[in-house]
C-alpha cells in the first residue's frame, strides 16, 4: 500500500463517514491522488457484514473473523500508488465493537499482519449526542445503536486510543463543532504532518 494511510475512527454519529469523505474531496480539489475506502467494503464479505450490523445472527468471533477477512481483502486490492488512502474505519473498529464479546488480544491477533495507519483521527463524541445524531438520520439503526452498548464501545475505543503507539493518533471533539470546523482540524494537522 503506497500513499499516506490515514483513518478516522469512532462510534456511530461521530461524523466518520461525513469527514472522511469530506476530506477526500479537498485533497482531490488540491490535485492530490486519493483512494476513499471504507470498512465494512462493499465486497460480498462487506455486504454479509452489514446484514449482520442489523440482525446479529452469527456468533462474535465469527463477525471478527469475517471483519478480518474483509479488511486484509480490502488492503490486498489497492495496487495503485495514492498520495492519500483514506479509510472510514478500519480494524480499530473491529475490536473496539468486538471487544464487548471477545477477548480483546485474541482480536488483536487475527489483525495483526494488516498495515497499520499513518495517522488515526478519532473523532470523540458523547453518547447523548452521537444517539441525537443518530436519531436524525434514516432511521434504519443497527445493533449497536443503543445507549449502553455504545458507552461501552466508546469505553473500549477510548483504552486502545490511550493505549497504543505505533501510529500517531489525533482526537478531535465533535460533540460541540461542526462539520466545517472538524474538517478544517483534519486538513490543518494533514498539513503539518504531511508537509502537504
Amino acid at each position: 500500500m503506497r500513499g499516506h494511510y490515514i483513518v478516522f475512527e469512532g462510534i456511530d454519529g461521530s461524523g466518520k463517514t461525513t469527514i472522511c469523505s469530506n476530506t477526500a474531496a479537498r485533497l482531490r480539489e488540491s490535485g492530490y491522488k486519493v483512494l476513499l475506502i471504507s470498512e465494512p467494503s462493499k465486497s460480498e464479505i462487506g455486504q454479509l457484514l452489514r446484514k449482520q450490523m442489523k440482525t446479529m445472527t452469527l456468533n462474535q468471533k465469527s463477525i471478527a473473523l469475517l471483519y478480518a477477512a474483509d479488511s486484509y481483502d480490502i488492503q490486498a486490492q489497492i495496487l495503485e500508488d495514492y498520495d492519500f488512502i483514506l479509510s472510514d474505519r478500519n480494524f480499530f473498529s473491529t475490536v473496539a465493537y468486538q471487544m464487548v464479546d471477545v477477548d480483546e488480544n485474541w482480536l488483536f491477533s487475527i489483525h495483526k499482519f494488516l498495515e497499520i495507519p499513518d495517522a488515526v483521527f478519532y473523532l470523540n463524541i458523547s453518547v447523548d449526542e452521537a444517539l441525537s445524531r443518530i436519531e436524525r438520520r434514516d432511521g434504519n439503526g443497527e445493533v449497536f445503536e443503543n445507549k449502553e452498548s455504545l458507552e461501552q464501545i466508546k469505553r473500549n475505543y477510548d483504552k486502545i486510543m490511550n493505549r497504543r503507539t505505533d501510529f500517531r493518533i489525533f482526537k478531535i471533539d465533535t460533540s460541540e463543532c461542526n462539520v466545517i470546523k472538524v474538517g478544517e482540524i483534519v486538513l490543518e494537522t494533514l498539513k503539518t504532518q504531511f508537509n502537504i
